[in-house]
């Protein structure tokens, strides 16, 4: 089984900038080659129906072939797409549906078509092949291998299709990054079922038909009509950012045979995850008269909240795969996933773009409850005066650790152990990702006493 993946970099957002990378995950740790430089905002990744890599930058996409761990035969398939300077959402996202067809995002060029608001409509929005907001489809010729140039705008008011999944069955959805407002609770993102001619709303309309207030008339003309203003499937969260969408079709988590995952992007309280959405048929998330979601804690609580979506018919329950991704000091960072792949063996590699990660999902002896996993449920009074001295100057200040009797007291998840190492450990000694302390290491002598303490535990 192959352990190498290609893997994109936009490199910031500078174009120019862009790497596409190959990732051989045989190497400890895993061994990156730069395969092809210099690229304009390098984003969407998949593989044709001829087995070669595809590639989107903002104004075009291209393909490739990997011989002895080098690209070649690079050529572009698909040319002049709208890109400009002032582009706000100018990603390239495509995947190839049932037949084949190139599905390709085409993001609005702002945030609510603000510099058009004194206008009767939003000028990026329109019927034409210079519609922004919209998804085009560039049929593919099985006799000649390519993609006619002669698109086709299947759907427009989608203000940027960055989750985009096709089904057997033909079924083509959409997943929404919503307008920006600054309301935790609105406005709901959305997964869209895409048939060809349909308007999903934007500018103008959010969630199933409210009306953005930049756009009062036009949105009071179409909001509420379903001829004219297509409601989304589901809703999601608000501020959930989905970047990435695919069925999962592997052998190593049956439970998600089938299912649909969503990464979640967000940086706010309602984001950084990855769901599942159990499906019809036809590939089509299964509708629930009640839904609920979670959102992390506030300050310094370990509670998560659970709310409940309003009484709509088009909302579904999402399974957290992966969930607790928020911050918290000491413990872990905030991630926040972005684009993932299914591996052969089923395993699911999902990329965290804030902590330059590559995480694996799969099943084995360090996430078995029977592996070498020690739970310890009490708080651990520290009685030696040297190691609690190395706590209260190095700890203190972020973790805020209590004195009981003159004893210093840790949390219990500090010395919990895992593939025989404590978390303590991982982060004061072994952690590349978030060394603690995080203002300078830790001095010789201190290294040496918190060593010999836990040589003792």
């Amino acid at each position: 089984m192959t352990q190498q993946f290609i893997v994109t970099d936009m490199g910031g957002w500078k174009r120019g900038k862009g790497v596409v990378w190959l990732l051989d995950a045989a190497f400890k740790p895993a061994k990156l080659t730069a395969l092809i430089s210099d690229l304009k905002l390098p984003h969407g990744l998949e593989i044709g129906p001829d087995g070669l890599f595809y590639i989107g930058e903002t104004d075009r996409i291209f393909r490739f072939r990997l011989r002895d761990n080098k690209a070649v035969e690079v050529e572009t398939i698909i040319r002049d797409l709208p890109d400009f300077p002032a582009h706000n959402h100018p990603l390239t996202h495509f995947i190839f549906d049932h037949q084949n067809n190139l599905i390709v995002n085409i993001g609005a060029p702002s945030d609510q078509c603000e510099d058009d608001k004194l206008a009767v409509m939003c000028s990026a929005v329109n019927s034409s092949l210079k519609s922004h907001a919209a998804v085009r489809r560039y049929a593919y010729n099985q006799l000649l291998k390519n993609w006619s140039l002669n698109y086709e705008v299947i759907s427009t008011g989608l203000r940027n299709s960055m989750a985009l999944a096709s089904h057997p069955s033909g079924t083509l959805l959409q997943a929404e990054n919503s307008i920006d407002l600054e309301e935790l609770g609105e406005p709901f993102e959305e997964i869209n079922r895409i048939d060809t001619g349909g308007f999903f709303g934007w500018p103008y309309c959010y969630d199933n038909n409210k009306i953005n207030r930049l756009w009062s008339t036009r949105g009071s003309q179409v909001c509420s009509d379903t001829r004219q203003h297509r409601q989304p499937w589901i809703v999601m969260p608000a501020h959930a950012a989905p970047l990435d969408m695919r069925y999962y079709r592997g052998a190593m988590f049956p439970s998600l045979d089938g299912k649909l995952l969503v990464s979640w992007h967000g940086y706010r309280r309602t984001g950084h995850r990855l769901v599942s959405y159990a499906v019809d048929e036809k590939g089509l998330p299964l509708r629930s008269n009640t839904a609920t979601y979670n959102i992390d804690p506030e300050g310094f609580s370990t509670s998560f909240e659970q709310h409940a979506f309003p009484n709509m018919r088009n909302t579904a329950q999402a399974e957290e795969i992966i969930s607790k991704m928020n911050e918290v000091s000491g413990i872990r960072p905030l991630g926040r996933p972005t684009g993932m792949t299914v591996a052969e063996d089923g395993s699911i590699w999902l990329l965290d773009d804030i902590n330059k990660s590559l995480l694996r999902l799969a099943k084995g002896a360090a996430y078995d409850e029977s592996s070498d996993v020690t739970r310890i449920s009490k708080n651990i009074t520290v009685k030696d005066a040297q190691v609690s001295g190395v706590f209260l100057n190095r700890c203190q200040r972020c973790h805020t650790l209590s004195v009981e009797s003159g004893d210093m007291v840790i949390p219990a998840g500090w010395l919990e152990k895992e593939a025989g190492m404590s978390l303590l450990e991982q982060r004061v000694f072994d952690s590349p990702l978030r060394p603690m302390p995080p203002d300078s290491p830790l001095t010789v002598e201190e290294h040496r006493i918190l060593r010999q303490w836990l040589s003792t535990m």
